[in-house]
């Protein structure tokens, strides 16, 4: 009971009189707010190449009744789940021993995540029927996606406090297009559905893993943005203000 009363007391004066306005625009064109947004894009697309299509290559491809091999189609996610969990603990380790830095930790899991993924379905897609082979592909590929969580999914957390929530929707809405995107990509790229076809559609993914992935690595950052100060609105158009008035006085 004392440790909930001195929260209560202490949280008390941390309340504010008024809530600051979201800066939209220095969210909406920071470096590092790009490139998290790109990076959902690239991983949302795999991902849900993988979630909606994974099923449909099974069948079709290696004529694998989802029904009968639940277990083996299911273990790509399970390997996903566990990865993901211990990622974490990775993570936290390597930041608390100093071992690399926030940012780097964000962006070493970011691109373990992508490149992955990525390398491990096009390889599915040159197994040809071998039902073995194309299954431990898959489940390494859905593996290692699962450092994604203890990448640049932390951003929001990491570049703005105050503002994770509205950056997290923002990155979620752009990424969960995909979701629309990518399923029919499949559908332009692979109407027969032929190993031949889906080789394209993994290709795509490859690319588009890689690539935003390069982006993160570039501008990816796990530091607190100057848009997080709740007074940065104010205090921009105060800078604005005293600029103003200096050219006036030169004039």
């Amino acid at each position: 009971m004392k440790e909930i009363e001195y929260l209560y007391n202490e949280m008390g004066h941390l309340g504010r009189v008024h809530k600051p306005p979201v800066p939209w625009c220095a969210i909406m064109t920071n470096k590092a707010m790009i490139a998290m947004v790109t990076a959902q894009i690239g991983h949302d697309w795999g991902l849900f190449v993988i979630v909606t299509d994974l099923p449909k290559y099974f069948s079709g491809v290696l004529g694998m009744s989802v029904q009968k091999n639940g277990f083996l189609t299911s273990l790509p996610f399970i390997l996903f789940w566990v990865v993901s969990i211990i990622s974490g603990f990775v993570g936290d380790c390597l930041i608390v021993r100093n071992y690399l830095s926030v940012t780097n930790v964000r962006k070493v899991m970011t691109v373990i995540a992508a490149w992955g993924p990525g390398a491990f379905m096009v390889l599915a897609s040159y197994g040809g029927c071998n039902r073995m082979f194309v299954v431990i592909m898959f489940t390494l590929c859905m593996g290692s996606m699962g450092p994604y969580f203890t990448g640049m999914k932390l951003s929001p957390l990491d570049m703005s406090p105050n503002y994770a929530g509205t950056i997290m929707a923002i990155s979620n809405g752009i990424g969960a297009l995909t979701g629309i995107l990518a399923p029919y990509s499949v559908g332009l790229l692979a109407p027969n559905g032929t190993m031949i076809e889906w080789r394209y559609v993994f290709w795509l993914a490859f690319a588009l893993l890689f690539i935003t992935a390069i982006v993160f690595i570039v501008w990816g950052s796990g530091k607190v943005q100057p848009y997080d100060d709740p007074d940065y609105a104010e205090k921009r158009q105060a800078e604005k203000a005293i600029k103003k008035s200096e050219k006036e006085k030169e004039k």
